[in-house]
């Protein structure tokens, strides 16, 4: 069954192939009939529908944020209680929240939507896991962890911290452009939100990483991904993914009308000299690994 919503925006033809290219590209058809059938599309025609979406939505202001200088969001969020004294977090369904378009020939809205769309599917399974002293909310290689604390009138608050949010927005926009490419416009080029993207494509490129890398978002398979990665590159993985977030977290303070030139001239210095030693490692032991295993097969 096709998503209504779905159908409503980009009418029947369109959606049927949209969603048969969603489950050839990631090849999990159930992954992405689920994701279609469980998440919620809302999309809204003017600011009043937009500003009841807010006030009728758990309030995240981040999220919303994103529709300034976006034309999508996605909300992956949970629900929190006490019983028995004790903390239950539950998982919440997935919005994601556009303004209608008429013109499908638009294509930044296209770019956005697909985008949002490609997190909610990185966030359908093991999306909310415990661990020793908390819990953690994940989305693709973004791990959020929560951890309570208890203060001296036993009111329970919520401390947070992100892990690899840079990379998976910059890997996520990678396969954004390279599914509107080969199942929407064809050979088009398309203006990135994340300009940025070409210093990661070098590894998204290579089989042997997108392997890994899609089952740590699709998954949650993220502890077999960074070993890996690890064993390739010198244990290079947790300054790799703390530098991709801190750049980043540092273009989202920026404004668009801002002087990027000293923010790309960081990026290129990092790039030659930490991007592309990695890179460089990692292709030759993975090559090294792989000629190693055929001598064994002999």
């Amino acid at each position: 069954m096709m998503p209504s919503r779905i159908v409503k925006q980009l009418g029947l033809l369109n959606t049927f192939y949209l969603v048969n290219g969603l489950k050839e590209y990631f090849e999990d058809k159930k992954l992405v009939k689920n994701v279609l059938k469980d998440t919620n599309f809302i999309f809204f025609n003017s600011d009043l529908e937009y500003q009841q979406i807010i006030n009728e939505t758990k309030n995240d202001e981040e999220a919303f944020k994103l529709l300034k200088y976006s034309m999508a969001c996605a909300m992956n969020s949970f629900n929190s209680y006490i019983e028995n004294d004790e903390l239950v977090v539950v998982a919440e369904q997935t919005k994601i929240i556009s303004p209608t378009i008429k013109d499908l020939n638009n294509i930044d809205w296209m770019d956005a939507f697909i985008h949002e769309l490609f997190h909610s599917i990185k966030s359908y399974e093991n999306k909310l896991f415990d661990i020793q002293d908390g819990f953690v909310l994940r989305s693709g290689l973004l791990h959020t962890y929560y951890h309570p604390i208890q203060d001296e009138n036993g009111k329970i608050t919520l401390e947070s911290m992100r892990k690899g949010r840079g990379l998976e927005e910059y890997y996520n926009e990678l396969q954004t452009e390279e599914f509107l490419k080969n199942y929407i416009y064809g050979n088009l080029d398309l203006t990135r939100d994340f300009a940025c993207c070409d210093y990661y494509a070098p590894l998204f490129n290579n089989s042997h990483f997108r392997s890994y890398l899609v089952d740590a978002q699709l998954y949650g398979k993220k502890e077999e991904f960074t070993d890996n990665f690890n064993e390739l590159t010198s244990s290079a993985y947790n300054e790799f993914e703390e530098l991709a977030d801190q750049l980043y977290e540092e273009k989202c303070l920026m404004n668009p009308n801002d002087d990027f030139s000293k923010y790309f001239k960081r990026y290129e210095d990092i790039n030659k000299h930490f991007f592309q030693p990695i890179y460089e490692e990692y292709f030759r032991k993975e090559k090294e690994n792989a000629g190693n295993c055929r001598s064994r097969n002999r």
